[in-house]
C-alpha cells in the first residue's frame, strides 16, 4: 500500500484501517509511530532524527497513531480529535526550530478513524535544499534513510547530498533549455503558428530527484484546467509523454498547448499572447500575458497537487523572439529607449507551497521582464503587492 504516493487529503479513514488489516510493514518510505513525541528531549531528538532523515533521502511519510511490532502495523493507538489542531502545531514548531536548513513541503494532516479519534500523517519531501541536520539542542546531526531505517550519514554520503542540492537547479536549468531548442526545432505535440513564443514550465524536485510517475495519461483531465495559457484548450488527447491539450490556430497551426508529463513536470508554450498588434508594432501586451500567465499557474498547480506532487515546485518562465519588443504602455515620450534588447528571457522561481498566491510568486519575474524593456518594475501591482492594473 503506497501511502507515500498517495494526495494526503486522499488518505482516509479505511485507508488507515487497511494498515493494520492487512499487516503492512515499514519500508523505505513508510514509518508508525505509537504516540506524538513527548516532551523529553531524546523523543524530541528522535523524531527530528527521522524527519530529517527522510527529508535527506527520498521522502517519507509518519502515522503517528499506530502501534507497530517489529515494523508491522498491528493496532491503532489513537488521538483525540479535539487535540488534532495542538499536537500539528507541536510537530510544526518541533520541525521548523530543531531542523536545519528549513524542509520545504513538510506538512501534518490529521486522519479522523473513529467517532471522536484518528492519526496525525507527516509528510515529508525528499529534499532540494539538503542536507539537513538537527540542530535541537546543538545536536548538529545528519540522517539518511536505508529500507532497513535510518543512520547517520557518513562523509560520503554527505557528500553526495551537498552535490546534489547543488546541482538540482541546474538540473532544472538543464531539462528547461533542452526542450527550448526541441520547441525552438518545432518538436512539440502540435504544430504552432509562428511568432514570439511565451513558455512555462512547472518542475517538481520529486520528477528529478524521485524519478516520479503520474498517471497523467489515463485521467481525463478537465478541459478547462488542462488548458494552455492562453485561450480554450479545444483539443486534448494522451500521448507518448503523457498527456497534452491545444488552444486552436489557423493553417492548421495551434495558437499553444500545454504538454502534462508522467514525471509531473508541465510544460506550456503560447504562440499567440505576443502576436504583432496596431499593424507590424512589436507590442506585449503586458496586463492579459501577467493575468493568463497567473491563471494558467494556479490551474496547473491544482492538477499537480491532485496527482500528490509536492512541492518544491520549480517555475521556469521564458520568452523567446521577443529582441525589439516593447511594453504596451503610453506613458513615455521616448518608446525607441525602451525595447528589449535580446531575443530570450529566462526568468525562475520556486514555489514552496500549493496555496501560494500566484501574483506573490509571479511578481519578480514580471519585474524583470518590465525591467528588460527599460521600466523599473511591473505597473499592475498596488503598494500593498497585490495585481491591480487599474
Amino acid at each position: 500500500m503506497a501511502l507515500f504516493y498517495e494526495p494526503l487529503a486522499g488518505i482516509d479513514a479505511k485507508a488507515i484501517t487497511d494498515l493494520v488489516d492487512n499487516q503492512v510493514a515499514e519500508d523505505l518510505h513508510l514509518e508508525f509511530k505509537q504516540r506524538v513525541p513527548g516532551n523529553s528531549d531524546s523523543e524530541k531528538k528522535e523524531f527530528l532524527y527521522d524527519v530529517s532523515s527522510f527529508a535527506n533521502a527520498s521522502g517519507g511519510l509518519v502515522v503517528i497513531g499506530i502501534r507497530e511490532d517489529a515494523g508491522v502495523a498491528v493496532g491503532i493507538e489513537e488521538i483525540k480529535t479535539e487535540d488534532a489542531d495542538s499536537v500539528i502545531a507541536r510537530l510544526d514548531s518541533m520541525v521548523r526550530e530543531g531542523i536545519g536548513p528549513r524542509i520545504v513541503g513538510f506538512r501534518c494532516h490529521f486522519v479522523k478513524v473513529g467517532d471522536a479519534s484518528g492519526v496525525v500523517l507527516v509528510r515529508i519531501p525528499a529534499s532540494w535544499s539538503g542536507p539537513h541536520w538537527v540542530t535541537f539542542k546543538s545536536d548538529f546531526r545528519f540522517y539518511t534513510r536505508h529500507s532497513n531505517g535510518k543512520h547517520p550519514m557518513d562523509l560520503s554520503e554527505l557528500r553526495a547530498s551537498f552535490t546534489l542540492a547543488g546541482g538540482l537547479t541546474q538540473r532544472v536549468r538543464t531539462f528547461r533549455d533542452e526542450r527550448l531548442i526541441q520547441i525552438q526545432n518545432k518538436e512539440t505535440p502540435f504544430p504552432l503558428q509562428p511568432g514570439a513564443l511565451v513558455c512555462l514550465h512547472l518542475v517538481p524536485a520529486s520528477a528529478l530527484v524521485l524519478g516520479a510517475v503520474v498517471p497523467v495519461a489515463t485521467t481525463e483531465l478537465d478541459l478547462h484546467q488542462s488548458s494552455p495559457i492562453y485561450g480554450f484548450g479545444a483539443f486534448s488527447r494522451p500521448n507518448f509523454d503523457g498527456y497534452a491539450t491545444a488552444a486552436p490556430g489557423g493553417d492548421n497551426t495551434h495558437g499553444g498547448y500545454c504538454q502534462f508529463y508522467r514525471s509531473g513536470i508541465v510544460e506550456a508554450v503560447d504562440a499567440s499572447l505576443l502576436e504583432p498588434m496596431r499593424g507590424q508594432e512589436k507590442v506585449i501586451p503586458h496586463q492579459q500575458v501577467e493575468q493568463d500567465l497567473m491563471n494558467a499557474l494556479e490551474r496547473y498547480l491544482k492538477i499537480q497537487q491532485s496527482f500528490g506532487i509536492e512541492p518544491p515546485i520549480f517555475v521556469a518562465l521564458t520568452l523567446i523572439g521577443v529582441n525589439g519588443f516593447r511594453m504596451a504602455d503610453r506613458r513615455s515620450l521616448h518608446q525607441e529607449m525602451r525595447l528589449i534588447d535580446r531575443s530570450t528571457l529566462k526568468l525562475e522561481a520556486v514555489c514552496e507551497s500549493m496555496s501560494i498566491d500566484p501574483a506573490e510568486l509571479m511578481r519578480p519575474l514580471f519585474d524583470q521582464i518590465w525591467n528588460a524593456a527599460g521600466w523599473k518594475k511591473s505597473p499592475n501591482f498596488n503598494a500593498a503587492g497585490r495585481w491591480d492594473p487599474n
